[in-house]
């Protein structure tokens, strides 16, 4: 059987473009749950080091590999050599899914894409495990150059913060900030997962670093916020 790695960038191509005239919306849905253009977030594994980017889903095939722009870090691009381990996730329909994978090949310019392994299993993380509260309080930032930075939301895994200041999707982030209770948090390191410009703030998703000894304060703040 010929595998993808066996095929040139022009006949991958090709063979794509033939996929997306065949295949109807609803069949690439059955066939992976996502969709053409939605954000995809890559994890890759070199023994103990993990190097995180960003890219775009482009398409599937043959139930045999899964395309992806050539993926970014800090808009930077990062081409992976093949047989590299990588944990895929991605957002749909309220849920976190992701999948174990290895890169099969890479193809330059001008296509730039990267295809991974098909995913044999596909994992699904409900959102909803983890509420998220209102919360709105100054927040500071290590290296921002404005303290008037806030919480909009919270929950035991992550915030929603207004950012005067840019940052990148996959970039570390250092937070300190009071709850309402009273419990100081203090040098939280923080993974940015999404980042939108909405009149001129950057409303910024994270996800705290879960091995931190007073993420356990968060998660007990908001268990008792939300407790009947």
């Amino acid at each position: 059987m010929e595998t993808v790695s066996r095929l040139s960038p022009a006949e991958l191509f090709l063979d794509k473009q033939r996929s997306y005239r065949k295949v109807s919306k609803l069949e690439q849905d059955a066939m992976i749950p996502t969709h053409i253009g939605d954000d995809v977030y890559l994890d890759f594994v070199w023994n103990d080091d993990h190097e995180q980017a960003c890219s775009s889903f482009v398409g599937c095939g043959r139930r045999q590999y899964f395309i992806v722009e050539t993926p970014k870090k800090n808009s930077e691009t990062l081409v992976v050599d093949p047989d590299i381990p990588v944990h895929v996730r991605y957002f749909c329909n309220g849920k976190v899914l992701g999948f174990q994978s290895k890169v099969k090949l890479n193809v330059g310019p001008p296509l730039n894409l990267t295809v991974l392994d098909y995913p044999l299993t596909l994992e699904e993380v409900s959102l909803r495990r983890s509420p998220r509260l209102p919360l709105v309080v100054s927040v500071l930032r290590e290296g921002a150059v404005s303290d008037s930075e806030f919480t909009m939301n919270i929950s035991a895994t992550g915030a929603l913060l207004k950012l005067l200041g840019e940052v990148k999707v996959g970039e570390e982030v250092v937070l300190s900030f009071a709850l309402p209770n009273g419990v100081s948090i203090t040098r939280l390191s923080s993974i940015v997962r999404r980042a939108e410009l909405k009149n001129n703030n950057w409303l910024v998703g994270v996800e705290f670093d879960r091995n931190h000894p007073e993420q356990r304060l968060i998660e007990d703040y908001v268990d008792r916020a939300i407790a009947p």
